[in-house]
């Protein structure tokens, strides 16, 4: 006898839609069956007019535990992510300290394991020194993170290991990295430009929110690219680009795949909902590295996803107080960069799909399948016997108006990008492993749900 079956949804995966019934037992996906004809349970949910994804995988968040609990815990991170229909969250290594050695992936994994209510896998820094990057892939982690530009004044702990603002220095890492066969997620940023830019700036007097723009143009963004794209095909590193804003960096990671080289392309919402005009009133609230650019990059990124260039999208979920973003309106340059997002990142991609932006199909392959492959996570973002039971139930006529004291995250007052928004459809219930974690408002799990996930590297990573 099933624990569990799905009965009445259409399950929607990259391949397409189907009406279909979906039994679950011992936490995973026993079978797909002809709508009516799945095998007793013990337990039946009715998804009658819902729409049934493959639970989905951020592979871009960040929480600030425990250093800042002000700012997220792995509950209330997790919580949020349960809410927007995430089941698994891969973990980036800004913390205090920088994920930089396999000592501080053993303490990230018990705290995850104690906090969290989804499964969670950890990035690693990939600035450290080669024996450090050998520890933490022995460890576990889902692959790695370097920032091509400086740590921020005043974080440089947070950043340990995490940086590599040189040629040599990126090289090297990368060859280290490639030793592992592990993918690199590379914030793509030229350092030496943005310094230069943020002295000028600061020199002529400008540290107003309109600076950050100025300070960061795009093609800061597609140089960095360039540098890396060149250093992936010598050293034959797994790249993941990720939160990529421009059409200019976008179209040349897409020539570099068609050539065959293994690197990957991940946007976030933000770049596909928004433009700097848009977003100019809420100031360092919209403050995100890289910035959130011109209407023409927007519609670039959505061409870009619309046409399957797009491998990933990611919510960048980057919480901060209001305290230290309302600082940000004197001296935007004095403030991090970032903004709760997770929750909202699957409703606002169903939302645009129901447009015409795009596909639902694209948003199961984006936010679950490809992910999931990406990182060599095998039993993740799928609807098929055998993986894990992560579903997403998602009504298509219902609607969620987003107000910042409905969110989970504790920094829930800085998601002001999203405030007010309205959204077509709604997420109503949450399955990790075949148990609802979160339904109709409510969290349902308690922490200490979530599971470490390591990655099964004979998967196919692209």
């Amino acid at each position: 006898m099933l624990n569990l079956k799905i009965t009445g949804g259409t399950l929607v995966t990259a391949q397409g839609q189907s009406r279909q019934d979906l039994g679950i037992a011992d936490g995973r996906i026993a079978g797909l069956y002809p709508s009516g004809q799945a095998p007793d349970a013990e337990e039946t949910v009715d998804a009658g007019g819902l729409l049934v994804f493959p639970g989905f995988v951020d592979a871009h968040f960040h929480c600030r535990a425990p250093a800042r609990p002000d700012r997220e815990d792995w509950t209330t991170g997790t919580a949020s992510a349960a809410a927007g229909g995430v089941t698994t969250i891969l973990e980036m290594p800004i913390a205090d300290p920088g994920v930089h050695s396999a000592e501080v992936v053993r303490e990230r994994r018990t705290l995850g394991e104690r906090d969290a209510v989804v499964d969670f896998g950890l990035y690693g820094g990939g600035g450290a020194a080669r024996d450090d990057i050998l520890g933490m892939a022995a460890e576990g982690v889902i692959g790695f993170k370097i920032f091509l530009h400086a740590a921020p004044p005043g974080r440089e702990r947070e950043f340990l290991g995490l940086t590599a603002t040189d040629t040599p220095s990126l090289h090297r890492a990368l060859s280290w990295i490639t030793e592992t066969g592990l993918p690199c997620a590379m914030h793509c940023e030229d350092n030496a430009i943005i310094e230069q830019r943020m002295a000028e700036l600061r020199a002529a007097g400008r540290t107003d929110p309109p600076a950050h723009h100025a300070s960061r143009p795009p093609f800061v963004e597609a140089l960095a690219v360039a540098q890396v794209l060149v250093l992936a095909r010598e050293t034959g590193a797994q790249v993941h680009f990720p939160h990529i804003s421009t059409g200019w960096a976008g179209r040349m990671i897409a020539d570099a795949k068609s050539q065959g080289l293994p690197v990957t392309l991940e946007t976030c919402p933000h770049y596909l909902l928004f433009d700097e005009e848009s977003t100019a009133e809420l100031g360092p609230f919209a403050k995100i590295n890289p910035p959130i650019r011109a209407r023409e990059d927007r519609l670039a990124m959505v061409e870009l996803v619309r046409s399957g260039a797009v491998d990933v999208i990611g919510s960048d979920h980057a919480p901060y107080t209001v305290e230290e973003k309302e600082r940000g309106w004197a001296d935007v340059f004095a403030v991090p960069a970032g903004s709760p997002s997770i929750q909202t990142m699957a409703p606002a991609l169903l939302d645009r799909a129901v447009a015409g932006d795009f596909r639902l199909e694209d948003v199961a392959r984006l936010l679950s399948e490809a992910p999931a492959r990406r990182f060599n996570l095998p039993h993740k973002g799928r609807l098929e016997p055998e993986a894990d039971a992560d579903l997403a139930l998602w009504d298509p006529s219902g609607h969620w108006t987003v107000r910042l004291d409905d969110l989970f995250s504790t920094s829930r007052a800085s998601a002001r990008i999203y405030d007010g928004r309205a959204f077509r459809g709604r997420i109503t219930r949450t399955l990790l492993r075949g148990r609802t974690v979160y339904q109709d408002g409510q969290l349902t799990a308690e922490p200490g749900t979530g599971r470490f996930l390591r990655p099964i590297l004979s998967a196919s990573s692209v």
